[in-house]
C-alpha cells in the first residue's frame, strides 16, 4: 500500500511540475491523477488479452455481455472489471479532449513552441543543458495528451471485444462445444486486431512504467534520499535580530566584514551555511564568491524581513499609491538614509506567498545611493489584541545596553544601534522618542557604483570599440531573415506597414556562448578581444504613417522586452503600434540575454537547487548590455541606411 501511494504521489505531483513550468492549461490536473490509474487498468487489459491468446477452445473462459458476466445456464451477474476499464477509459478520452482537442490551434503551436522558433520563423539552436530540459519536458507533456487518447480508444476496442465474444452465442448456450466454435471463429476474424491492441497496450505499460520508475527515483532523491531542510534555519552564519530565515533581514551588515580594500570598506561574507535552506537534493552545497566579491548591497533590490504577528495584527503598510506617507507618523515601516540622516520614500507590502510566516518587502520609491549607509526599522506595529509587538529576543539585547554585554562579539552592533541609529531617529522622525516601540533594526551598507557597473561598463565600452573598428554594417555582419510588408495600411487595422527580422554580428566574451551557464572571460575583456563573434537577431517595426511618408522619423526606440519573455512580446503591443504610427516611431526590440526566456533554465535551477550558479546570469546580464550596445551602434550608423 506504501508503494501505491508513493507512486500516485509521485505521478501525480510530476504533472503538476509539467503545469507549473511549462503552463500548459489550467485544465492539466484534471488529467494528472489519472496517470497512475491507467497505468494499473492497462496492466489488467494486457493481462485480459494474454489470457484470451493462451487459452483458447474449451478452455477460453466464460465471459458475458457488457458489465455482466453470463454462464452457460443463463445466468449473469455483474462483471466490475468491465466497468472499471469503462470508466478510466471514457474519462481519459473526455479528460484529454478537454486539455487537447478543445485547444486544437494551442496545441499545435505548442510543438512549434518546444522546439522554440523564433518569431522570424528560424528555429533557434540555443540549445544548452537546462534549455534541452524544458524542451523535453514541453515536448513530453504534449505528446502524452495524444498518446493517452490513442490509448483510451484501445483499450474501449478491446472492451468492445470481450463484450462481443461473449454475446455472439446464444443466451441459452446450446452446449459448451458449440459456445466454443463460435468464440473461436470469432476470434480468428478479431485476432489481427486483437494482437495489436495487445501489442500497443504493452507499449504503453513500457511507457508507463518508466514515467513510474524515473518519479519514484526522483521523488526518492529529493524528499527520502535527501529530505528538504527545515524552513527555520537559525545558527552562527544566520542573523538573530530575525530568526524567521538564516538570511533575513535582508540585506544586512551582518552579512558583512571589514575589508580596507574595497572602495566602501566592507565586503559581503555569506557563507555557505547561510544557503543551507536554498539547497534540494543531492546538489553540494557551494560557496557563492561572486557575491562574495561585492564591496555592499544592492542599491535597487527590496528590503526583506519578518515579525511574527505583524500579519495577523492587520496592521496597515504604506503602499505605492501612497509613497509621499512613508516619510510621515503615518508609516510603520521607516528607512533611513544615515549619511545624509533623511527618510527615504517607500512602500511596502506583505508577502502572500507564504501564508504562514509572509515576509515585508520594502521597496525605495528609487535606486539607492551608491555606497551609502542606511537603517530599516519597524515601529509602533500591533498584534491581533492591539498590543505593540515584541521584537526578537537579539534585537531586545542589542537595544539593551546592560544585555547587549552578554551577546559579545554582537555587542559592538548594539552600541552603534543605540548610539546612532536610534539618535538619528529621533532627529529624522520627531514623532518617535524612547519609549517608541521597535520591532525590528537593521542596517545595511550600498554597494559602490564600481562595484557594481564596473564590468557592464566595460564590456559595453570595448563592444563599442570592437564594432567601430568594423565600419559598416555590410552582408558579412548584418542579414535580413524576413521582411513583411503589411497592407493593412489602407485599411487601418493594424498601424505597423512592415516587419523586419533580422540579424547582425556581435562580439561576445563569454567563454561557451551556445550555453547559458557560462562565464565571462575576465582575461579576454582585459585585452579587449572578444572571445567570439555570432549573430544576434532583432526585429524593427516601421509603422504606416513613416511607411507611406506621411510623417517623418522622429526616434528609434529600443524596447525592452519583459522578464523572462522575448523580443516577440513587441509584436503584441497594439498601444505602442498606435503611438509609433501618431508620433512617427520606429521600433526596434532584441532579446536580452540572461533575462529572456531562454534563461528560464539556469534562474529555476538556481533558484529551487543550486544558488551558486546564479553567477552565470549576472554574467550573462552583462553580456547582455554588451549585445545592447552593439545594437545601439547599428541603430545610430546603419539602420536607416
Amino acid at each position: 500500500m506504501g508503494m501505491v501511494l508513493s507512486s500516485v504521489f509521485s505521478l501525480v505531483s510530476f504533472a503538476y511540475i509539467l503545469d507549473a513550468i511549462m503552463e500548459l492549461t489550467n485544465r492539466w490536473y484534471f488529467c494528472g491523477p489519472n496517470i497512475f490509474l491507467q497505468f494499473l487498468e492497462k496492466a489488467f487489459v494486457y493481462y485480459t488479452l494474454q489470457k484470451i491468446y493462451v487459452h483458447r477452445g474449451d478452455n477460453l473462459p466464460h465471459h458475458g455481455c457488457f458489465l455482466r458476466k453470463m454462464h452457460d445456464d443463463g445466468t449473469t451477474k455483474f462483471r466490475f472489471w468491465q466497468l472499471f476499464v469503462f470508466l478510466i477509459e471514457t474519462a481519459t478520452i473526455s479528460c484529454i479532449s478537454v486539455c487537447y482537442v478543445h485547444y486544437i490551434p494551442q496545441f499545435v503551436k505548442g510543438f512549434v513552441d518546444s522546439l522554440f522558433t523564433g518569431p522570424d520563423g528560424v528555429p533557434s539552436l540555443d540549445w544548452d543543458h537546462e534549455l534541452n530540459d524544458f524542451r523535453l519536458i514541453a515536448l513530453y507533456s504534449k505528446t502524452c495528451g495524444l498518446f493517452f487518447l490513442f490509448s483510451a480508444f484501445f483499450g474501449l476496442a478491446a472492451l468492445y471485444y470481450f463484450c462481443k465474444a461473449d454475446c455472439v452465442s446464444s443466451p441459452t448456450f446450446a452446449s459448451p462445444a458449440t459456445t466454443s466454435a463460435v468464440r473461436n471463429h470469432f476470434f480468428c476474424k478479431a485476432g489481427n486486431l486483437l494482437k495489436t491492441i495487445q501489442l500497443f497496450t504493452g507499449l504503453i505499460l513500457v511507457a508507463m512504467g518508466a514515467m513510474l520508475s524515473i518519479s519514484l527515483i526522483s521523488a526518492w532523491t529529493y524528499l527520502l534520499d535527501h529530505p528538504l531542510p527545515p524552513d527555520n534555519t537559525i545558527g552562527p552564519a544566520c542573523d538573530p535580530v530575525d530568526p524567521t530565515e538564516c538570511l533575513l533581514p535582508f540585506p544586512s551588515s551582518f552579512f558583512t566584514v571589514e575589508d580596507k580594500s574595497t572602495i566602501t570598506g566592507i565586503r559581503v561574507n555569506i557563507q555557505i551555511d547561510s544557503l543551507a535552506s536554498m539547497y534540494r537534493g543531492r546538489n553540494p552545497k557551494q560557496p557563492i564568491h561572486y557575491l562574495n566579491k561585492l564591496d555592499g548591497f544592492s542599491t535597487s533590490g527590496p528590503i526583506l524581513f519578518y515579525v511574527e504577528g505583524f500579519k495577523e495584527g492587520a496592521n496597515i503598510l504604506v503602499g505605492p499609491e501612497d509613497i509621499q506617507s512613508s516619510v510621515t507618523e503615518k508609516s510603520l515601516t521607516l528607512l533611513i538614509d544615515l549619511d545624509s540622516r533623511s527618510l527615504v520614500h517607500h512602500f511596502a507590502e506583505i508577502d502572500h506567498l507564504d501564508e504562514s510566516r509572509p515576509s515585508i518587502i520594502v521597496q525605495p520609491s528609487r535606486s539607492l545611493h551608491h555606497n551609502t549607509h542606511y537603517a530599516m526599522l519597524l515601529v509602533n506595529a500591533h498584534n491581533v489584541k492591539g498590543e505593540y509587538l515584541s521584537a526578537s529576543q537579539h534585537l531586545q539585547y542589542l537595544l539593551d545596553a546592560k544585555k547587549s554585554r552578554d551577546i559579545f562579539p554582537d555587542s559592538s552592533r548594539g552600541i552603534f544601534y543605540r548610539d546612532t541609529i536610534l539618535s538619528d531617529l529621533q532627529e529624522v522622525a520627531p514623532w518617535c522618542d524612547s519609549t517608541t516601540p521597535i520591532q525590528m533594526l537593521f542596517d545595511f551598507r550600498t554597494i559602490s557604483s564600481y562595484s557594481q557597473l564596473g564590468d557592464t561598463l566595460e564590456v559595453a565600452a570595448i563592444t563599442r570599440q570592437v564594432v567601430r573598428k568594423w565600419g559598416k554594417w555590410d552582408n558579412n555582419k548584418l542579414k535580413v531573415v524576413k521582411m513583411e510588408d503589411h497592407d493593412m495600411c489602407k485599411e487601418h487595422d493594424d498601424p505597423i506597414g512592415r516587419v523586419i527580422h533580422g540579424e547582425i554580428q556581435v562580439p561576445s566574451f563569454l567563454s561557451k556562448q551556445h550555453e547559458r551557464r557560462n562565464r565571462i572571460d575576465v582575461e579576454a575583456v582585459v585585452k579587449g578581444i572578444p572571445t567570439s563573434t555570432h549573430g544576434f537577431k532583432f526585429i524593427v517595426l516601421v509603422p504606416c504613417s513613416i511607411a507611406v511618408g506621411s510623417t517623418p522619423l522622429k526616434a528609434v526606440i529600443d524596447y525592452g522586452h519583459g522578464f523572462l519573455y522575448s523580443r516577440e512580446e513587441i509584436l503584441h503591443q497594439g498601444e505602442l503600434h498606435r503611438i509609433a504610427n501618431e508620433e512617427g516611431y520606429v521600433y526596434i526590440a532584441t532579446n536580452w540575454r540572461g533575462m529572456s526566456f531562454l534563461d528560464l533554465g539556469v534562474i529555476v535551477r538556481a533558484l529551487v537547487a543550486q544558488p551558486h550558479i546564479f553567477e552565470s546570469v549576472k554574467d550573462n546580464i552583462i553580456q547582455g548590455y554588451g549585445y545592447k550596445a552593439a545594437v545601439q551602434h547599428f541603430v545610430k550608423n546603419d539602420l536607416l541606411k
